[in-house]
């Protein structure tokens, strides 16, 4: 399943990025669509959080499922700037603070399931760390 989504992604984020197509609604941009299969992935997984973390050369995507890390995903740097942007906005936080931790919330519907989502980020060695903790409502 999560190979599937890596490679709708990138298909996704190639197609717009040679297009140079900007989508107008929010919902049809392709950062959106990633964030919102892997929410929805994590969910059906029964994980408590996910974890993204920038690494030299990849992204690293973990869930937390019965308190055992597994990495599930990974994606390529360049979408990193797009993905972190992507979250933070949902959960109102600063998009330019990245040297102090940062807090906040947003909530999702997945399957009928309102799912709070708890937002944490905080400085790593090569940009931040961002933290999806997923409660359901």
């Amino acid at each position: 399943m999560l190979l599937f989504i890596y490679i709708y992604y990138f298909k996704l984020y190639t197609m717009t990025e040679e297009k140079n197509n900007h989508p107008k609604n929010e919902e049809d941009k392709p950062v959106t669509k990633m964030v919102a299969l892997i929410l929805k992935t994590a969910f059906n997984d029964s994980a408590s959080d996910i974890h993204f973390k920038l690494q030299e050369d990849e992204i690293e995507v973990i869930f937390n499922i019965n308190n055992t890390l597994e990495k599930v995903l990974v994606l390529p740097t360049k979408v990193w700037p797009a993905l972190v942007a992507r979250i933070k906005i949902l959960a109102n936080l600063d998009l330019d603070e990245k040297q102090n931790q940062q807090e906040g919330e947003f909530t999702s519907r997945i399957e009928e399931q309102e799912i709070i989502c708890h937002v944490s980020t905080s400085p790593s060695e090569f940009d931040e760390k961002v933290t999806i903790n997923l409660h359901k409502k």
